[in-house]
């Protein structure tokens, strides 16, 4: 597997300023663990993820997030969640075909907006949505609150 750039699509810094959550796009569909976890433990070498970030994989049917993601291992995710629902808001696609049509630089930027609304300090525990519990359980909420989202522009985008 050849990664030709070191950065993420997308970084989420916290409210301390740090990177939380490095998020990369792939609008492909159907990856096995084995698939994530390697190309995931490929990332995490060139990329240089923060010992404390979180990592995300989204796809065009799921959504994976590690929560160690500097890890050597080849670990499976810890949380997966379907794509289309969590970002039916911020586009007309309302399943993984649909997404799997978008460019990545397009999903990026849906997932830019959806992130947003997660560091944004008007949601409260008490008023999550089933569809993020794992946002929540994961810790990944708490640790990017109040923090900012960043996308990383890839040349191929232009």
């Amino acid at each position: 597997m050849v990664i030709t750039r070191a950065r993420a699509d997308i970084e989420v810094r916290g409210a301390d300023g740090n990177i939380a959550l490095l998020v990369e796009i792939k609008g492909m569909k159907d990856q096995d663990d084995e698939w994530l976890a390697e190309y995931r433990r490929n990332l995490a070498e060139i990329i240089l993820v923060a010992p404390t970030a979180y990592f995300m994989i989204v796809m065009a049917d799921y959504m994976y997030l590690w929560k160690r993601g500097n890890s050597p291992d080849l670990d499976p995710p810890d949380y997966r969640a379907p794509t289309a629902p969590l970002l039916s808001d911020y586009a007309h696609a309302t399943d993984a075909e649909s997404l799997q049509s978008y460019t990545d630089s397009l999903i990026a930027g849906i997932v830019c907006f959806w992130l947003n609304t997660l560091v944004l300090p008007n949601m409260l525990r008490e008023e999550k949505l089933p569809e993020l519990e794992w946002v929540f359980e994961s810790g990944l909420y708490d640790r990017i609150r109040f923090g900012s989202v960043h996308r990383i522009e890839d040349p191929r985008w232009r």
